[in-house]
C-alpha cells in the first residue's frame, strides 16, 4: 500500500512544505502550517493544471462587448 504524502500549507501566505515547520520560511509567521487532506491536495493539483493553460493576446478592437442595463 502506498504511503500517504502529507502536505502542509502556511495559512498566512500559502507556502507549501512536505513537513510541518514552526516558522514559515517565506513570510516568517509562527505556527501557521496546517496539514492538507488528500482530497484538498488533489483539488490543488487540478487547479494548478488549469492555471497552466495559456491564453493568446487579442487586439482590443476584436473584443466583443456585452451590454448590460445599469441601475446605479
Amino acid at each position: 500500500m502506498a504511503k500517504n504524502k502529507a502536505l502542509f500549507e502556511c495559512q498566512a501566505c500559502g507556502n507549501q512544505q512536505s513537513k510541518w515547520l514552526g516558522k514559515c520560511p517565506d513570510c516568517g509567521a509562527w505556527d501557521s502550517f496546517v496539514e492538507l487532506k488528500a482530497e484538498q491536495i488533489k483539488v490543488l493539483k487540478e487547479l494548478a493544471q488549469v492555471s497552466m493553460k495559456t491564453s493568446e493576446a487579442v487586439c482590443i478592437e476584436d473584443v466583443e462587448l456585452e451590454h448590460f442595463t445599469r441601475y446605479s
